[in-house]
């Protein structure tokens, strides 16, 4: 089989670069699709429940104590219309539940915030305790752009803006 010459016209250049860009794009909006799908998807399980019990988990020393934080998480979702109770540690562990765990590096240059509904479910006749929802990310190191005590604070109000956003969706 010879070898086909690489195109050098314009207008062969450009009609192969036409197709690239559409495929990608084809492919850009499949992945789009399937964003809002998971995206729905997550939202939907909060579906269902009248009020949301919280615990904050802080496993890092810095910024802000896990009181705090528990305190003012628990007012943040309520000023925004989702009906939160406290749940921190120490109290028996209700369900569903949203827990928020913030962990970071000993020296503070990580930081993760997450956020996770737990709920009993029903799964071949027994009852387990599973993840239904799912959101949150971190910065994998701040270096010196932004401080610990602002890159937590930043976190977790993008966390909870985005549980709040979720939880209006359903309603």
């Amino acid at each position: 089989m010879a070898r086909q010459p690489i195109p050098t016209t314009p207008s062969s250049i450009m009609g192969r670069s036409l197709l690239v860009a559409c495929a990608a794009l084809s492919v850009l909006g499949a992945a789009r699709e399937s964003a809002i799908a998971s995206s729905s998807s997550q939202a939907d399980a909060l579906r269902g429940f009248s009020q949301m019990p919280v615990r904050v988990m802080k496993l890092c020393h810095l910024g802000s104590r896990e009181e705090q934080l528990q305190a003012a998480v628990v007012q943040y979702l309520n000023r925004h219309d989702v009906p939160a109770v406290s749940n921190p540690r120490g109290q028996p562990v209700a369900t569903p539940r949203y827990v928020i765990a913030i962990e970071c590096t000993d020296d503070g240059g990580a930081i993760s915030v997450r956020g996770r509904v737990f709920h009993n479910v029903q799964l071949n006749g027994r009852t387990i305790e599973a993840d239904i929802y799912s959101r949150g990310g971190g910065y994998g190191s701040l270096g010196y752009r932004v401080s610990y005590a602002q890159a937590e604070r930043d976190l977790l109000t993008g966390l909870l803006d985005t549980f709040i956003r979720d939880w209006r969706s359903t309603r």
